[in-house]
């Protein structure tokens, strides 16, 4: 397989396994999440706790899937600028760690024993609140903040001379390089519905981005013979 459609491929999955996880997120995680109050959402949580676990199953392989892409993708934008491309997907590489890290303590949820009372469960689930913001910081500042820098960096050396990129094409991912930022102060404010709806932006917008991308290369592909 060529190059031009190895990165299609990357992008259709990308797309698809993000929209995936956005759909999942609605369905499995939502009653679990703020602004759901925490004995509420932990009570959801302990009642639905493989649902819980396949919504972050399906961020962690979505996360995954936009690495890929984000490989595939500099490759294709940048062939020649070596130095940048390596710097964007360390950026990347990063992003990935801190988002799985997030990702795997929200899924682990210690069992509490109901005979301990409704007090202590309280407790527990507030106290457990309190760490979970580290995790929704990590994903929603740190790692989606390194994930927007790298595809800002990528959009702008898709305007270089030496770029194959389609100019057009790299226009469309402004909105989500733009909702990617905001989203990451909204999460540092715990502005819960800033939080909902610039998520939705963000995802959505890649969503469509990769899409294209795929269709694009799979289509019709420009030249990529010095990748």
């Amino acid at each position: 397989m060529d190059r031009s459609r190895a990165f299609a491929l990357a992008a259709f999955t990308a797309a698809a396994l993000n929209a995936t996880a956005l759909l999942g997120s609605a369905a499995l995680l939502a009653p679990g999440l703020p602004p759901h109050p925490p004995a509420e959402a932990w009570t959801y949580v302990r009642e639905h706790l493989v649902a819980w676990r396949i919504g972050w199953g399906l961020w962690m392989a979505a996360a995954a899937s936009l690495a890929l892409f984000y490989r595939a993708w500099g490759r294709a934008v940048a062939p020649e600028a070596r130095l940048a491309r390596h710097v964007a997907l360390a950026l990347v590489a990063v992003g990935l760690a801190v988002d799985w890290a997030s990702e795997i303590y929200l899924l682990s949820v210690p069992p509490v024993p109901p005979a301990e009372g409704e007090v202590f469960f309280d407790d527990l689930a507030f106290e457990r609140a309190a760490h979970e913001r580290y995790a929704f910081l990590g994903m929603g500042v740190a790692a989606n903040g390194l994930y927007t820098a790298a595809g800002t960096v990528f959009f702008l050396l898709a305007f270089s001379d030496r770029s194959p990129f389609p100019r057009g094409l790299a226009l469309a991912s402004v909105p989500v390089w733009i909702s990617g930022f905001l989203l990451c102060g909204a999460t540092l404010l715990d502005h819960h519905p800033g939080v909902e709806g610039l998520t939705v932006l963000t995802i959505g917008g890649f969503t469509a981005f990769a899409a294209a991308c795929g269709w694009r290369y799979w289509r019709r592909p420009p030249r990529l013979d010095t990748l």
